[in-house]
């Protein structure tokens, strides 16, 4: 059967056939959207609960454990992870890859009602939850500056008319602000109330009464009606001074006589601080920063952003600037751009092998033909899957443009070879294609064969790595059916027979029948000594596999995206003041870098991953070609903060090109972390400090820290209970004075169009600054007499934590790291697991986290799934040969396959790391076609009627220019990514080395081995399997001579 004759015969629906399939793939390549990633990421809810003044064990024990009791029963629920701080809880929930969001937010919802009788019934809100994952880093950071505006007014407008506008936008989770609301502060002289023998409770009550928002209803009239709007709210600071507090001695007691108010912000202590080489120094900034949402295209997004905010800026007074100071989908598009170019440069130097091998113009078409041909239909067939065009599945077009001229090219020289020996074009395009269809339909099944097992990689990982791995078969498949349908009527339509040999043509012929001749020779010293094959083959599987086990092995390349990122953490208990100003010297070193062109840093900033006594940073550097390397300047600017700035810890890294969601992992202080779990704290806490102590002793590791923070000074102040009851005041009246006195806390509200603002009564600074000004504080008691505080607690001084964590429920401390680029992940991991066996005690667990805990997952299922690839294409060859023998014939070329590519990454000292993973599968799939080639032709030469090491040899010579102009264009389609060309190149360099260099090898060695290895299992075949009725070969097997001749295809 000749798949291929009616298109051969029928060449203008052929034609109309592919210029329309080209024309959809073409439109197809314009409506796929453009994303860094697939879009794929954990389902994420975020709880955050605010009780001001609470310590962390009234947050985690009052607040989280009631709430995670509930949320513990939420089905399909991975992990949880809650941080509890002063004031603050901010629970994590990652769910199951295909749990459906709504249904999650409605769990969680009614998850939150049914413990909110176990929560505390002064909360000031119930807790709130947003599908936003704190752990995902914005992809557009936006700066408002202005010379006139104070901070609090220039945060009304980015929270007001910017971010929410942002919110708004389909596909973005989050648009924080970094800055705070303004609010009325109310500060209070102890001195001046206890003269007057007033409270600061009573202070706060009196302006709750004297600052309502109360409607005052209708009057209805014979033919008009009257809304009654009463002025209750008192708007401005200044009206507050005037505020009647009391009477004494017939007297009116004002707001002033016993303290001011002031404009402040409602996050006092919260400091944002923004430099920029390339914009003018301002006298107040606020950063926006949007947070795409979960799966959500990163490049439409920030399209969607820059598109707003070009049009909000009319709207913004004259005196505020704003400006993109980071847009991540710009490196995202260049890379993507690169890519596409390298997929251009590769698809000339494969034309051009083509075109080297066969010396003809003419010649060369059929290919250059069918390899744009296949790409164009993959987008079509991407468009209809709901596919983008990513860096992924770019790469896996870029891997795919040395494949896909395979299948054409072997049916092309097929074809020259019968016009070479005298046929007309269409009887040798007929018998041509009939003789190879086989061949092709075995190499692009066995090759899509490959790639199928990465379909079911597990996790996050093998979920990226979906689209990528289903984009390279289809490719791999329509370069097949590419092959058999149009690169045959091709072959018909535009070859000559028997045409002269061009210059060109003599010349490499020449030497190419030299080659062939010394291949010949070889080849024959082989066949007669057969043994040293198989010996070259045996330590070619041994070495494989030593190099395998040891060599290094990595997870994703960093590259360079032109942003730093992380925190710098100080002493705890380090105050508000202290910390501004090492965040100011932090500016300065940032500034004092040359590869810097931003750098933002917040102080005060309380969530899921940053303590009062942490700092966050994000630094902005300059195009790639106008500074050094990214790490480079890392490194540069951590010594610098560590020389510079004592009691500075700076954790910073490189934002990755490739941002691997890690779900509920914190991922701020390292890119790697080590979680630890007890139920005795102390117990935790000291083995995490031993296995940190440990980490610190191994060179590779690089800056370990932890979310563990214990040593906070804290006053910790025994009520006097029964002393307290004799004087008429109770428990609640004093810890009331105190939250009204410290905790800056929400006394009353001021409603506007704008916004909801706070009034805050506090003492004045000077009396929150010493511990013994506690004596200064009165509590009025039942019978309101005034009783000093001083006599109802007994105050001491102790550490205690400035968080606490937990992982499903249970205390937690994860340990963040990162790693020196020459220490590669693998050893880490198996580093930490050794030093956690040591000093762990049994009450502890310990367990990589997020991408440490996804590259130990991943490593394990690339080794299950190279498995699984091997056994699946034995299925595919065995079912396509009916044969048991035949399929481990081709197989016998895999050893060698990985042989080449596993030195290669030796020789450049490089990790074996996703993308080398991903050239090892591929080297599969390409020196296997080689094996298929051998054996098809073998076959065909033993029904042919020649013997087993004839017909072998035979198959071999023939087949060489066919093997080596496929090989070599697989190896210059990798030569741009092996060369690193274009951005972030050198994350996809251990890629095309590991093709390159395995190629390479792996040619030399199948071209001597494989035909040695046909001839033994031919022997096997037949002088044991034959004997057995069951392995016994079919009727169609048996020698004989051929079916079919050119006549009768005639």
């Amino acid at each position: 059967m000749n798949l291929s004759e009616p298109f051969i015969r029928k060449p203008v629906m052929t034609t109309l056939c592919a210029f329309s399939a080209a024309i959809f793939g073409i439109a197809a390549y314009f409506l796929l959207p453009v994303s860094d990633l697939p879009d794929v990421a954990y389902p994420v809810i975020t709880v955050t609960t605010n009780y001001p003044g609470a310590s962390p064990e009234i947050m985690a024990d009052n607040v989280s454990t009631p709430l995670e009791i509930q949320m513990m029963q939420i089905e399909d629920l991975n992990l949880i992870t809650s941080k509890n701080q002063e004031g603050t809880s901010t629970i994590v929930l990652q769910f199951g890859l295909d749990k459906p969001m709504g249904q999650a937010e409605a769990e969680v919802q009614a998850a939150i009602q049914r413990a909110m009788g176990n929560l505390p019934s002064d909360l000031p809100a119930p807790p709130a939850f947003q599908t936003t994952n704190p752990n995902t880093q914005p992809i557009v950071y936006i700066a408002l500056a202005t010379d006139t505006l104070t901070l609090g007014d220039l945060y009304d407008y980015a929270n007001t008319m910017v971010a929410q506008r942002m919110m708004m936008l389909d596909g973005v989770s989050n648009a924080q602000v970094y800055g705070s609301p303004r609010a009325i502060c109310v500060q209070l002289d102890p001195n001046a109330l206890s003269a007057r023998q007033m409270t600061v409770t009573d202070v706060s009550n009196a302006i709750s009464a004297a600052n309502v928002f109360t409607p005052g209803g209708e009057i209805y009239g014979k033919s008009l009606q009257f809304i009654i709007n009463p002025k209750g709210q008192l708007l401005h600071s200044a009206e507050y001074n005037d505020l009647v507090i009391s009477y004494k001695n017939g007297a009116p007691v004002r707001l002033r006589d016993i303290g001011h108010t002031v404009d402040g912000l409602q996050k006092q202590y919260l400091n944002m601080k923004f430099w920029s080489a390339i914009e003018p120094p301002r006298s107040a900034y606020t950063v926006v920063a949007v947070t795409p949402a979960p799966g959500a295209n990163d490049v439409q997004v920030a399209q969607s952003v820059r598109k707003t905010l070009n049009s909000l800026r009319s709207s913004l007074p004259a005196s505020i600037d704003t400006y993109i100071t980071f847009d991540r989908s710009v490196q995202i598009v260049e890379s993507i751009n690169d890519v596409k170019l390298t997929i251009l440069i590769a698809f000339a130097l494969v034309v051009l092998v083509v075109f080297l091998f066969l010396g003809r113009v003419r010649e060369t078409v059929v290919p250059a033909v069918a390899l744009p041909l296949a790409l164009l239909m993959t987008f079509a067939v991407m468009l209809l899957l709901g596919y983008s065009l990513d860096n992924l599945s770019l790469m896996a077009l870029t891997l795919a443009v040395g494949l896909l001229v395979d299948d054409a090219v072997v049916v092309l020289e097929n074809t020259v070879r019968h016009l070479e020996d005298g046929k007309p074009p269409t009887m040798a395009a007929l018998l041509g294609a009939k003789e190879i269809s086989f061949t092709v339909l075995s190499m692009t099944l066995s090759l899509a064969a490959i790639f199928i097992p990465i379909v079911f990689m597990p996790g996050i990982i093998g979920r990226m790595f979906h689209e990528m791995a289903i984009t390279i078969v289809v490719a791999i498949v329509l370069s097949g059916v590419v092959a058999i349908v149009v690169s045959p009527m091709l072959c018909a339509r535009m070859l000559r027979k028997a045409e002269k040999e061009t210059g060109y043509q003599q010349w490499f012929n020449k030497y190419f029948d030299g080659f062939k001749r010394h291949y010949k020779t070889s080849l024959g010293w082989m066949m007669r000594h057969k043994p040293v094959a198989i010996g070259i083959w045996v330590l070619s599987l041994g070495v494989t596999i030593y190099l395998f086990i040891t060599i290094p092995k990595g997870f994703l390349p960093v590259g360079d995206s032109g942003m730093i990122r992380g925190v710098f953490l100080t002493s705890e208990g380090t105050s508000p003041a202290q910390m501004q100003d090492y965040q100011d010297r932090l500016m300065q070193v940032a500034e004092s870098v040359p590869g810097v062109r931003q750098a933002i840093t917040v102080t005060g900033l309380q969530n899921n991953q940053l303590t009062t006594s942490m700092g966050l940073a994000v630094i902005f550097l300059k195009p790639e070609n106008e500074r050094a390397p990214i790490n480079e300047i890392t490194r540069e600017i951590i010594a610098k903060v560590r020389s510079s700035i004592p009691g500075v810890v700076p954790l910073l890294q490189p934002f990755p090109t490739l941002n691997i969601d890690t779900g509920a992992t914190n991922n701020t202080q390292g890119q790697f972390a080590y979680q630890l779990t007890g139920t005795d704290p102390a117990l935790l806490y000291k083995a995490a400090g031993d296995l940190m102590d440990k980490m610190r002793q191994i060179p590779g590791f690089v800056g370990v820290s932890s979310d563990m923070r214990t040593n906070t000074p804290m006053l910790d102040l025994e009520i006097l209970r029964d002393q307290a009851s004799s004087y008429g005041v109770t428990t609640q009246q004093i810890e009331q004075t105190l939250a009204i006195a410290f905790t800056q806390g929400q006394a009353s509200q001021i409603k506007t169009p704008l916004n909801v603002y706070w009034v805050i009564v506090e003492l004045l600074d000077k009396y929150r600054a010493q511990l013994d000004n506690l004596a200064l504080l009165w509590v009025r008691n039942s019978a309101g007499d005034m009783v000093p505080l001083k006599s109802l607690v007994k105050a001491s001084v102790k550490t205690g934590p400035e968080s606490i964590n937990h992982i499903n429920q249970v205390t937690s401390v994860t340990i963040f790291y990162n790693l020196d680029p020459s220490y590669p992940t693998s050893t880490a991991t198996s580093d930490i697991q050794t030093a956690a066996a040591q000093v762990l005690p049994p009450a502890v667990a310990g367990a990589p986290a997020g991408s440490s805990a996804q590259f130990i997952q991943t490593v394990r299922a690339m080794v299950v799934l190279l498995i699984i690839a091997i056994f699946v294409m034995y299925i595919i060859l065995g079912v396509l040969y009916e044969s048991y023998i035949h399929p481990i014939t081709v197989l016998s070329t895999l050893p060698v396959a990985g042989l080449g590519g596993l030195i290669t990454l030796r020789l450049f000292d490089m990790t074996l790391d996703l993308y080398g993973f991903i050239g090892i599968f591929l080297l599969l799939g390409l020196i296997k076609k080689n094996g298929i080639m051998l054996v098809d032709f073998a076959i065909m030469r033993r029904k042919d009627g020649l013997g087993i090491e004839a017909a072998a040899e035979e198959a071999a010579i023939e087949r060489v220019r066919p093997i080596l102009m496929t090989t070599f264009a697989a190896i210059f389609g990798a030569l741009p990514m092996a060369f690193g060309f274009g951005a972030d190149g050198a994350s996809r360099q251990p890629l095309g080395l590991c093709i390159v260099g395995g190629l390479i090898v792996a040619q030399v060695l199948t071209l001597f081995c494989t035909p040695v290895f046909y001839v033994y299992m031919e022997y096997f075949q037949e002088r044991f399997l034959d004997k057995i009725s069951f392995f016994k070969r079919g009727e169609d097997e048996k020698n004989g001579p051929a079916e079919g001749d050119s006549k009768a295809i005639a």
